[in-house]
Order: C-alpha cells, then sequence, then structure tokens
C-alpha cells in the first residue's frame, strides 16, 4: 500500500465528496441524497491549504486548516473522507502529526467541533494532543458536537 500526501485538486475533492463516508455525511448534517461535493468544495475554498492523502493513487481523505473570522491567529482543522480512509491508519495517524504542526505555524490555536458518536475521530484527535471539551458540548442540526483545540487562545 503506497500512501501519498499532496496538495488537493479539484479532481481529488469532487471524488472524496462524491464518496464520503457516512460518518462525515451525518457530521455535516447530510442524507444520502445530498450531494458531498459542494460542502467539500467550499471547506478547501476557504482553507488556508488543503492537502489530500492518496491510497494507491486513490484520493480517500481530504483536509485542511480554515481561517476562524475575527480571529486572526485562529483556525479550523477539518478532514473529510470516504470509507477507504480507514486503511490509512498507521501511516497516516504517523504523518498527520507534522501536519497539525503545519496548521499551527499559521494557527497557534486551532479549534473546530467533532460529533459526539464520532469515537474514531475523538481518539485520533486525542492522540494528535487536541483537548476535547467533554463538558462543552454544542448542537448542530440535532446532533452532539464536543469542541477540540490545540494551543493558547489568547496568543
Amino acid at each position: 500500500m503506497n500512501v501519498r500526501i499532496a496538495p488537493a485538486t479539484i479532481d481529488d475533492l469532487a471524488y472524496i465528496g462524491q464518496r464520503l463516508r457516512r460518518a462525515d455525511r451525518v457530521e455535516l448534517g447530510l442524507d444520502e441524497r445530498d450531494d458531498g461535493v459542494p460542502v467539500l468544495l467550499r471547506s478547501a475554498e476557504g482553507a488556508r491549504w488543503c492537502h489530500v492523502a492518496r491510497i494507491d493513487g486513490e484520493p480517500v481523505a481530504a483536509y485542511g486548516v480554515n481561517p476562524i473570522e475575527g480571529r486572526e491567529r485562529w483556525g479550523s482543522p477539518w478532514l473529510l473522507a470516504t470509507s477507504e480512509a480507514r486503511r490509512l491508519r498507521r501511516d497516516f495517524v504517523r504523518q498527520s502529526r507534522t501536519e497539525v504542526e503545519l496548521m499551527r505555524a499559521g494557527f497557534p490555536f486551532l479549534y473546530n467541533a467533532v460529533h459526539d458518536q464520532h469515537h474514531a475521530s475523538i481518539a485520533w484527535l486525542i492522540w494528535l494532543g487536541f483537548t476535547i471539551g467533554f463538558d462543552r458540548p454544542e448542537q448542530r442540526h440535532g446532533l452532539t458536537f464536543l469542541p477540540f483545540w490545540m494551543g493558547n487562545p489568547y496568543v
């Protein structure tokens, strides 16, 4: 298995958006009929940078960091993937700490929220060093989300 990380192309994003894994569709409030491509393209369009992970040439995950409006040094990290992303585990997880450091180079404080039932993502975020706000749940489109963050918001 050959895993490569590279800047995302529109074709990569469209491919992933058409094949979003169920957990990401739920987190985004999309049902099975909704097209995930526009959501992914909007995320990438607003991103400071956007990368894609490919397995043997197939795009399986796109991720990036977007500025948070009104907060110059705050960034919002995100990742959307296909069900094939489960095959990334070992290689991608090792490399993901480096990718988070790239995010932090532009944004000393990273903040977003994760669906409270997305257990694999929560475990990965903890492994990466994010703090999870288990005691600060937020409601979004009828679902419970947990904020996560890294860094000092006052820097």
